[in-house]
């Protein structure tokens, strides 16, 4: 058989099935994402990391693509959630400082990540139980609960979800 008499290589060289093979070829791949998602937990690779092995650099570019847009997404909105929450609270403060001042407490975040990080969780840890505790005071002494509480009889539904008069 000559050069000329052998099949061409691939599919995508036949003239009727140039258009379509690119186009199914695409479909079929980026229908597996779904199913390769599940392998990075179980795994242990976060999947932007796996895409790369199974994708290749290329195709993985488009995940990281849309992750890096859906996480910039994320934090906006976090961030003008938080900055309007901060502008309800401080009566002074404008919904654009609250945006700025949590931008900025977001970039120390990242620039000292870890030390700052854990710093936080210490101090919001007595924090933390600081608030209970003064919960637990208000609800037991400041605005205590009916001398009759704990031994009124019956517990009921309606009894739970109804309110007694001050």
């Amino acid at each position: 058989m000559s050069p000329e008499d052998s099949p061409p290589p691939c599919s995508a060289s036949r003239p009727g099935r140039q258009r379509w093979g690119s186009p199914s070829g695409t479909c079929s791949a980026r229908s597996s994402w779904p199913l390769h998602s599940a392998q990075g937990p179980r795994l242990g690779v976060p999947q932007m990391v796996q895409t790369k092995g199974q994708f290749g650099s290329w195709g993985a570019l488009l995940v990281v693509l849309i992750v890096v847009v859906m996480y910039l997404g994320f934090f906006i909105s976090i961030l003008v959630f938080g900055g309007q929450s901060l502008a309800s609270v401080i009566p002074h403060l404008s919904s654009k400082a609250g945006i700025v001042l949590l931008a900025a407490a977001s970039i120390a975040a990242t620039i000292w990540g870890y030390n700052l990080i854990h710093a936080y969780a210490r101090i919001m840890t007595y924090a933390s139980g600081a608030v209970l505790l003064l919960a637990f005071v208000w609800a037991f002494v400041v605005h205590p609960v009916p001398h009759t509480f704990f031994s009124s009889g019956q517990a009921t539904l309606s009894g739970f979800l109804s309110r007694e008069p001050a």
